[in-house]
């Protein structure tokens, strides 16, 4: 599992994530991102492009963290999942918590909108 962060200069966190997010994944990674995340209290963007597998951990990982978000007046998007990662997403009603969207500009429209 892989994970970069970068901060734009528009205020928003940009985290791609890639690989799969199962059980082995989420534990190397659910620290790093909660740290990433959480704590800035930017508005985030959540690039699953070249995300090939989500577990229900690995969903529980970004609930945590857009909900801290969500206290804090910020929001969290999912940008470009593939079709089975935005099915499983809907199918657990996240896209309720965690709006998906398709397109960079769309994404930064979406979380800077409050």
């Amino acid at each position: 599992m892989e994970m970069s962060v970068a901060d734009r200069a528009d205020g928003i966190t940009l985290v791609k994530l890639a690989g799969a997010l199962d059980l082995k994944g989420t534990n190397e990674i659910d620290l790093k991102f909660q740290g990433s995340v959480a704590p800035r209290r930017q508005p985030t963007i959540l690039d699953l492009s070249e995300l090939t597998f989500i577990s229900s951990l690995g969903m529980g990982m970004m609930v945590a963290a857009a909900t801290s978000l969500r206290r804090n007046g910020k929001r969290m998007v999912l940008l470009d999942p593939k079709p089975e990662i935005a099915e499983a997403v809907r199918h657990a009603r996240i896209d309720s918590i965690i709006p998906i969207v398709q397109g960079l500009d769309v994404a930064v429209t979406q979380v800077l909108s409050a």
